[in-house]
């Protein structure tokens, strides 16, 4: 006898500048004269603050002011301009003294004021009249808001910014898309085409008429709506939800969407007599096999099906575009042989799922044949929108 098989439907700061300036002997600078006040300097010489800029104006009374004797001055201070610094330094000779920090004007590292280091996230920058701007983008990298402060702030890797500022993937049902070598890419799940598990031609007889129960492209079998009678089968409809991808492209995660029935039956459930019974596999799980048991009726010459079990599986990535399955089981009661009962199984290869049965069917389940297909993934590309 057989065993029982699985389970059954059925049953910067400013520092000090030096500026060595004595009273007297020859080649020192000329000071200002004793009592006297301190020469005005051009306040026209102030650097205005450009994009991303910090620098300030400096105020006539203070650019250029110079201690009266002692050994040191004070540089100006952070935030007054480089030039309106310098302005009363140099009068007589109209150059920029040797101890101060260059020319602010150009000098990336005292742009606008000594110590205004110009940089921006993943960008190089220049100094260009005083104000800090960005020169260029790291590559994969843009200014799409035009602004020094955040530098190229946005990766041009992303669904909203594919290959270029505001280039937009637009997102897709029951997969995942992806921005790769500034284009589109989408990753879905593959439902390939129905085929016979066996090449048993059909479990049980022909006889009654036939049924086609096959999912939808792209769906897979999760469960069944049986109508038992006496512990057996009369007529079944299946249960079909469509595959979805969530996770990454490198790892992806394989789930479904919601189950619905088939418009058709195989046999009749709306017979009162019968007891509509509902079998799902598990979350997230759909049926990679059947199993069950044949009978012949006292009378008849042929085998009948009794009870259809559902083997369950959970698909997990095998790398590529390929699958690998944990198998999981469901029993439904009504499971048990009975006097006379042969066993029959249609199990899916390797990576391949239930899709859905063709057979016969009168007043009973005549026969069955089930279809597999194979769950794969498949990668297509398109043009970001502008």
């Amino acid at each position: 006898m057989s065993a029982n098989p699985i389970g059954t439907a059925g049953s910067g700061t400013a520092g000090d500048e030096p500026s060595p300036v004595s009273s007297g002997g020859a080649g020192a600078e000329s000071g200002p004269l004793a009592g006297g006040a301190p020469a005005k300097p051009d306040a026209s010489g102030t650097q205005p603050a450009g994009r991303g800029s910090n620098a300030g104006n400096a105020t006539a009374g203070s650019a250029g002011k110079r201690p009266t004797g002692g050994s040191g001055g004070s540089a100006p201070k952070a935030g007054h301009s480089a030039q309106a610094g310098r302005a009363g330094d140099d009068a007589d000779s109209g150059t920029a003294d040797p101890s101060s920090c260059g020319d602010t004007r150009s000098d990336p590292q005292n742009c606008g004021e000594c110590g205004r280091v110009c940089s921006g996230a993943h960008a190089a920058a220049r100094c260009s009249d005083g104000s800090c701007a960005l020169d260029a983008c790291e590559a994969g990298y843009a200014d799409c808001d035009a602004t020094f402060d955040n530098g190229c702030e946005i990766a041009l890797n992303t669904l909203a910014h594919c290959g270029a500022c505001d280039r937009a993937c637009a997102p897709i049902d029951n997969g995942l898309m992806t921005c790769a070598a500034n284009s589109c890419s989408a990753l879905r799940a593959r439902v390939g085409p129905a085929a016979p598990a066996s090449s048993e031609p059909v479990h049980g007889s022909v006889g009654g008429a036939v049924y086609d129960l096959l999912c939808p492209v792209g769906e897979v079998l999760t469960g069944l709506e049986a109508g038992v009678y006496q512990e057996a089968v009369h007529a079944f409809n299946v249960r079909c939800a469509p595959v979805v991808l969530s996770g990454t492209p490198e790892a992806p995660v394989v789930k479904l969407g919601e189950a619905h029935v088939l418009p058709a039956s195989a046999g009749d459930l709306t017979n009162s007599a019968l007891e509509v019974q509902r079998f799902d596999c598990p979350s997230d799980t759909w049926v990679s096999g059947v199993a069950g048991w044949l009978i012949q009726y006292a009378g008849e010459s042929r085998l009948f099906i009794r009870t259809i079990s559902l083997a369950c599986s959970r698909a997990q990535s095998a790398g590529g575009d390929r699958f690998s399955f944990v198998p999981m089981v469901i029993v439904p009661p009504g499971s048990s042989q009975s006097e006379g009962d042969t066993t029959y199984s249609d199990m899916c290869g390797a990576g391949k799922v239930v899709v859905g049965f063709t057979g016969f069917a009168g007043a009973a389940i005549d026969g069955l044949q089930t279809h597999c297909a194979d769950l794969t993934t498949e990668r297509s590309t398109s043009t970001p929108s502008q």
